[in-house]
């Protein structure tokens, strides 16, 4: 894979990071915390040759690690996911005894995982209540046009 410095990532990139849904923009919220200090200098992403993953580096926490697939393949994505980020636990993170891993952010204390999984689904039939989902399985679910 290769690296790409926030400030010098080029368009064929930019156009499949943001066709996958990461989001590599200045976010107003995160100028009171002091995370948008030298934008956008020291930040960048990592992006696997297949583009099966993608790594943020320096955003709102120190990574933030994306994998993508076609095939709607959920459990070859998870996976992946933990195969990359047992990687990064040999180098070992930051950790408080009460609080948890390091984050900038208070609403990822403790474990600091934040799973996201977005489908894109072709038809909707009428009798489907996607909402309903959302209580039974402690999800949050956003239709995206």
């Amino acid at each position: 894979g290769q690296y790409h410095p926030l400030g010098k990532i080029d368009e064929d990139v930019k156009k499949w990071i943001e066709s996958v849904g990461i989001d590599i923009t200045q976010q107003k919220s995160h100028d009171s915390a002091g995370i948008n200090e030298d934008w956008p200098n020291g930040r960048g992403i990592f992006v696997d040759d297949n583009r099966a993953f993608a790594i943020l580096v320096n955003f709102e926490d120190h990574i933030q690690v994306f994998t993508v697939s076609e095939d709607g393949d959920l459990f070859k994505n998870l996976k992946s996911l933990i195969k990359i980020l047992s990687k990064f636990e040999k180098i070992g993170y930051a950790r408080h005894t009460s609080l948890g891993f390091l984050t900038a952010s208070p609403r990822n204390l403790g474990t600091t995982l934040n799973f996201t999984c977005r489908l894109k689904l072709e038809t909707k039939h009428e009798s489907d209540d996607l909402e309903s989902y959302e209580g039974t399985y402690s999800c949050k679910i956003n239709t995206i046009d």
